[in-house]
């Protein structure tokens, strides 16, 4: 089962959780969990659904279910023409349209990549703990970044699904799933790494960005597997040179 067929099926399953153990979504449900950005989409979905119901439940009479309103509404298919002549159907109608428009300003599916490289700054700070060592796959703290730089041995990383398997912290930004390495002496570079598509990165470009806070300087670039951010001590300069 590929994800756009894992996201077709999901289409239809309830914000409540209610058809969990309905064996339709048995095998999209275990794909979502095996996937953080199917399981980050998957979330997206149902606070949507949970948004549109609590609009709909102020429209729509008690004796009409929202969770109900909502499955019909996403699965065209199966939904019956039961609608036509009721009196509230108008005012239905509005009340969707009000809240995917609030809702979609409430629950972004892409998170601006600043929200990624904010976060990195702060957690790399002297006063925060729990930090890792280096990687296996990745040779010595000692002699990161090696002779081929930092942007090219951070990039040459494997992927994100193999990186939880070794030494790692597990973050959670802006709802997405993020990893942290430390690597030199002394953990003086922290690398967050999230899947590409979980945060915007529109207009960034194929240099990296560069930011600051503090004595702390962060770069911030993307491949076709994911997003990057490096964070260090060293200043802006040096990092630049470094990459």
């Amino acid at each position: 089962m590929t994800n756009d067929e894992a996201r077709f099926i999901l289409r239809s399953f309830r914000a409540d959780g209610s058809d969990a153990s309905d064996p339709v979504f048995n095998d999209a449900l275990r794909r979502a969990d095996q996937d953080p950005a199917l399981r980050a989409w998957l979330e997206h979905e149902r606070s949507v659904d949970r948004a549109l119901g609590g609009k709909l439940a102020e429209a729509i009479p008690a004796s009409r279910s929202p969770a109900e309103i909502i499955a019909r509404v996403k699965n065209r298919r199966q939904r019956q023409r039961t609608w036509q002549t009721a009196g509230w159907l108008a005012a239905a109608a509005l009340a969707v349209l009000l809240a995917v428009s609030a809702t979609l300003r409430l629950y972004p599916s892409q998170p601006d990549v600043h929200q990624l490289i904010r976060f990195a700054l702060t957690d790399a700070g002297p006063a925060r703990n729990g930090h890792r060592g280096t990687p296996p796959t990745v040779g010595t703290a000692e002699t990161f970044p090696g002779p081929a730089g930092l942007r090219a041995t951070v990039t040459a990383l494997p992927a994100l699904v193999d990186l939880k398997a070794v030494d790692c912290r597990t973050l959670t930004v802006a709802g997405h799933e993020v990893l942290e390495f430390c690597f030199g002496s002394g953990h003086r570079f922290h690398v967050y790494i999230a899947l590409r598509g979980t945060f915007d990165t529109e207009g960034m470009g194929s240099a990296p960005l560069f930011s600051e806070q503090g004595q702390l300087a962060a770069a911030t670039w993307t491949d076709e597997r994911h997003v990057y951010t490096v964070v260090t001590d060293t200043g802006v300069d040096a990092l630049r040179a470094l990459l």
